[in-house]
């Protein structure tokens, strides 16, 4: 019990002002993290789960979560999971969980669990419990190493659960990955002439920046998104220090007046630069 209620105090955070490098500290200072040993910020992802029975309203949260957590419990798996690897909570309707995955070795892929291999096994697992009635959509995060990305990574399962709730099967998965292939096939669907205004209106002001200033901001907002935001990532990429990349988002910040640490932001960024 102790990792779930660790789980709300998690939450809680996230939903709060605290700056997120208060978050371990907090954490850290709870009850719960004694007894449960997780007294540092540790490398998980979020899964966000909401279910509903067909015309009789939402299935309670408190039920998914622990259908979930069995569910995701496997010891033969890519990234092996046991009951101390999760913590789950619920928020409204929704059922919420904080998995535990490995750093990343050097050489490596990365370690994640896999949204499509969980949709299969979710889904053998639910299907003869959810009945005929039933349906269930979850949303995965990709792998969170720092606290600062905690938010970030939180949006992106609760943004992935709304595209899978779009999907016709009674059991659907959707993680960061869907994201993109979510734009692209709606992209087709806008007018052409929609799609170069949509662009022109987003990038225009940092294409003429780059021009006048002969400055590499463009390529750098295109490279920061395709590492999913990940501030080191991309510095690494770029050959550049991370206090310079700060600098150069923040000058994009302020020319575009777009936050980038949301993630409608960077969604409407990506369409643009598909689209232009």
């Amino acid at each position: 019990m102790a990792l779930n209620d660790l789980a709300r105090q998690l939450l809680d955070l996230l939903h709060s002002r605290v700056p997120p490098a208060e978050i371990p500290v907090r954490l850290s200072s709870t009850a719960q993290a004694v007894v449960s040993r997780k007294d540092t910020w540790q490398r998980c992802q979020f899964v966000v789960a909401e279910g509903e029975w067909r015309g009789t309203g939402p299935i309670p949260a408190s039920a998914l979560r622990v259908l979930l957590e069995e569910a995701l419990i496997q010891q033969d798996g890519p990234v092996p999971v046991s009951p101390q690897d999760i913590a789950a909570t619920v928020d409204h309707d929704r059922a919420v969980l904080f998995v535990l995955v490995p750093e990343p070795a050097e050489g490596h892929p990365e370690p994640a669990l896999d949204h499509v291999a969980l949709q299969q096994r979710i889904a053998a697992v639910l299907t003869r419990w959810l009945g005929p009635t039933g349906s269930v959509s979850i949303g995965v995060s990709s792998p969170v190493g720092a606290p600062e990305h905690a938010r970030r990574a939180l949006d992106t399962a609760r943004t992935a659960l709304r595209i899978a709730q779009d999907h016709p099967d009674r059991v659907a998965v959707r993680g960061p990955d869907d994201l993109t292939s979510h734009i692209l096939t709606l992209l087709p669907l806008i007018p052409a002439e929609t799609r170069r205004a949509f662009s022109s209106r987003l990038l225009g002001p940092l294409r003429d920046h780059d021009s006048r200033h002969r400055t590499d901001l463009l390529p750098t907002l295109e490279k920061f998104l395709e590492c999913d935001a990940s501030w080191t990532t991309c510095a690494a990429q770029l050959r550049l220090h991370v206090n310079s990349l700060r600098h150069r988002i923040a000058r994009i910040e302020q020319i575009t007046g777009r936050d980038l640490a949301r993630l409608e932001t960077r969604l409407d960024f990506l369409a643009a630069l598909k689209a232009g």
